[in-house]
C-alpha cells in the first residue's frame, strides 16, 4: 500500500517566567531589503556587466593553460574549456607525482630523472614527494627501473575554482532570491561583531588576493605558489575570485563586511589569474598555510582527481589542528569534488535567500553544510564590487564564522568550533542530515546566543514528502 510520509516538528514554546527567543525556520521568507520580486537568473558565477569594462582575456603563461585550452575532451567547466584527459578524470597529460621512503631515494630517482630527460617541474618536502612531466612514457619506466621504488605515485590533476554550469540534467535552470548585501543579517550576524577573527589567520588559497578597499593590506600576508606575471590591464574576468572569497571572510568596506573583520588573511596563490592550477600545488599551499600558522584553510577551487599528494597535505594539516574548509563544486552532479570529498573537510554547499538549493551545488555524502552563495555582494577586482554566486561564496561565510569562534572562545580547537557550527545549523531538506543541504545551514544566531543566558534555542522544520512515494 503506498503511503504518503510526512514528517513534522513540532515547536514548543515555553512561556512560564522565561523569555524565550523563537529562531526563525530557514525556510521562511527572508527579510531582505532586495524586494520579494528581485531574482537572480543563475548562470555565470559574476553576472554580466559588474566587470569593469575592458578586461581582455590573455594568454596566460604555463603549459597546464596551453594543454586544457586545446583540449577538446573532459568533464564540463562551465564557461572555460573542458579538460584533457589521461589515466583519470581531470589528469594532466604526461604529468605524474612520486613519493619516496626518504631525502635519499628521492635524490637518486631524480638523478635518473634528469638523466633520461624527464623534467623536474617541483618537489616538497612531504612525503618526499617530486612532480616531473615526460616526452616519452618509455623513459619514465626506465628512471624507475633504475631508481629506488617509490612509495606511492599517481597523475598529476588540474584544480579549478568552480563555475557555474550553463545546464543541470538534471533539473531545468532556475531562479534564485539573491542576498545582495544582506547575508550577514540573513545569518544573525550581530552588529557589534568587529573584533571578530582577531588573532586568528585564515589561509585563502585561490588565484591571489590582490589590493581592494575592502580589505585592509595590513591584514594580509601573501605567498605566491604560481609566479605568472599578468599586467593588470589584462587580467582576465576571474581575477578577482580571491578577492571576492577574502572579502566575505575579513572585508571592512560598507558594500562588503566580513563575518569575522578582524581576520588576518594568509593568500596563497595556487592557480592562475583564470582559476587553474594543479593538485600538486594545492598540496603544498596546504603545507605552507599550516606551517606559516593558519588556523583555517579556505578553498573555494576542486578536482575530480584523486591525488595521494593532496590526501597526504589534508592529513598533515588535520594533524595539525587545523580546519579546512573547501567547496562542494559547481557541477550540478551527484558527487563532491576533492578535496572537499577527503574526510575530516567542511564540506561546504551553497543556498539561495529562500534556503533554496540551488541546481549546479554538487550533491553528495560528503557534503557537511550549506550557506548564502547565490548574489552575496563581495570584492573583485581594483575598486569593484560584484553579486558573487556559487560554493566558492558559501565556503568563506563557514572559515569566517570558524575563525568568528576561535576568536572569541580562545582555548577552543578548530574541531570544536566545526562541532558547534553543525550541531546549530538550521535543518532543511529531509529531516537530520541529508546529501543536499548536509547537516543543515549555518546560522550564526543560534551559535552565538547558544549560551545567552534566558534564551532557549526551539526550531520548527517544515512538512517533508519524500520524492518517493514508496519511501515509508
Amino acid at each position: 500500500m503506498k503511503r504518503t510520509t510526512f514528517v513534522l516538528w513540532a515547536v514548543l514554546i515555553i512561556c512560564a517566567g522565561f523569555f524565550v527567543v523563537m529562531r526563525k525556520h530557514a525556510k521562511e521568507e527572508p527579510a531582505l531589503v532586495v524586494g520579494t520580486n528581485e531574482t537572480v537568473n543563475v548562470s555565470s558565477s559574476v553576472p554580466p556587466g559588474v566587470i569593469r569594462a575592458g578586461l581582455q582575456q590573455p594568454s596566460v603563461p604555463g603549459h597546464r593553460m596551453a594543454m586544457r585550452k586545446e583540449a577538446s575532451q573532459g568533464r564540463n567547466t562551465g564557461g572555460r574549456k573542458p579538460l584533457p584527459k589521461q589515466s583519470g578524470t581531470d589528469a594532466i597529460p604526461n604529468e605524474f607525482v612520486f613519493s619516496f621512503r626518504n631525502e635519499a631515494d628521492r635524490s637518486a630517482f631524480i638523478k635518473a630523472a634528469k638523466s633520461h630527460g624527464v623534467e623536474i617541474i617541483d618537489t616538497m618536502g612531504l612525503g618526499f614527494s617530486v612532480l616531473v612531466r615526460v616526452k616519452r612514457p618509455e623513459d619514465l619506466q626506465e628512471v624507475l627501473a633504475e631508481s629506488p621504488e617509490p612509495v606511492q605515485n599517481s597523475s598529476n590533476y588540474f584544480v579549478l575554482s568552480p563555475e557555474i554550469p550553463k545546464k543541470d540534467p538534471m533539473k531545468p535552470q532556475g531562479t534564485y532570491i539573491p542576498f545582495g548585501s544582506q547575508s550577514l543579517k540573513w545569518l544573525g550576524v550581530k552588529a557589534d561583531n568587529g573584533a571578530w577573527g582577531k588573532g586568528v589567520w585564515v589561509a585563502v588559497l585561490d588565484n591571489g588576493v590582490s589590493p581592494h578597499p575592502a580589505l585592509r593590506e595590513e591584514r594580509v600576508g601573501r605567498v605566491d605558489l604560481i609566479n605568472e606575471a599578468v599586467p593588470f590591464s589584462e587580467l582576465p574576468e576571474y581575477a578577482g575570485h580571491a578577492n571576492a572569497v577574502a572579502s566575505l571572510i575579513a572585508g571592512n568596506s560598507p558594500n562588503s563586511q566580513g563575518i569575522a573583520p578582524e581576520t588576518t588573511i594568509l593568500s596563497v596563490k595556487v592557480l592562475s589569474a583564470e582559476g587553474v592550477g594543479d593538485s600538486f600545488t594545492l598540496a603544498k599551499g596546504i603545507v605552507e598555510s599550516v606551517d606559516r600558522g593558519a588556523r583555517v584553510i579556505t578553498m573555494a577551487l576542486g578536482t575530480y582527481g584523486d591525488s595521494f599528494v593532496l590526501k597526504n597535505a589534508v592529513d598533515y594539516a588535520i594533524g595539525k589542528g587545523v580546519v579546512l574548509v573547501a567547496a562542494t563544486g559547481n557541477d550540478a552532479v551527484d558527487g563532491v569534488s576533492y578535496p572537499a570529498r577527503y574526510e575530516g573537510v567542511v564540506a561546504v554547499s551553497a543556498i539561495d535567500a529562500n534556503s533554496q538549493h540551488p541546481y549546479f551545488a554538487n550533491r553528495g555524502k560528503e557534503v557537511t553544510i550549506s550557506a548564502p552563495g547565490i548574489g552575496v555582494t563581495a570584492a573583485w577586482l581594483d575598486r569593484d564590487y560584484v553579486g558573487f554566486s556559487g560554493t566558492s561564496a558559501a565556503v568563506p561565510f563557514v572559515s569566517g564564522a570558524i575563525s568568528a569562534l576561535l576568536s572569541e572562545n580562545p582555548g577552543m580547537t578548530g574541531s570544536e568550533a566545526v562541532d558547534i557550527l553543525l550541531r546549530y545549523a538550521d535543518d532543511a531538506g529531509a529531516p537530520g542530515r541529508d546529501d543536499i543541504y548536509g547537516n543543515g545551514i549555518l546560522d550564526v544566531r543560534r551559535v552565538t546566543e547558544r549560551n545567552q543566558k534566558g534564551i532557549y534555542d526551539v526550531a520548527a522544520g517544515d512538512i517533508y514528502i519524500p520524492a518517493n512515494q514508496n519511501d515509508k
